[in-house]
């Protein structure tokens, strides 16, 4: 699945994926279509390109997006 980041600001971008929440919903429906109308246990999730100083925001603002999904 794909989805865009927020736009940059001036020269550096947010990295913050913009509706992770509803990614995270669809892929957790079609989990549930294929695997008997379950949830999984455990979500693993991959990052890339945030840097140390955007990685605390970028944490706060996806792990209140897949809480909520």
């Amino acid at each position: 699945s794909c989805h865009i980041e927020y736009p940059k600001l001036g020269r550096c971008s947010l990295e913050i994926i913009k509706d992770l929440k509803t990614m995270s919903i669809d892929l957790l429906q079609v989990f549930a279509k294929t695997c008997g109308n379950r949830l999984p246990n455990r979500i693993v999730f991959y990052r890339d390109g945030v840097s140390d100083g955007q990685y605390q925001k970028v944490l706060d603002n996806e792990v209140n997006q897949l809480k909520e999904a």
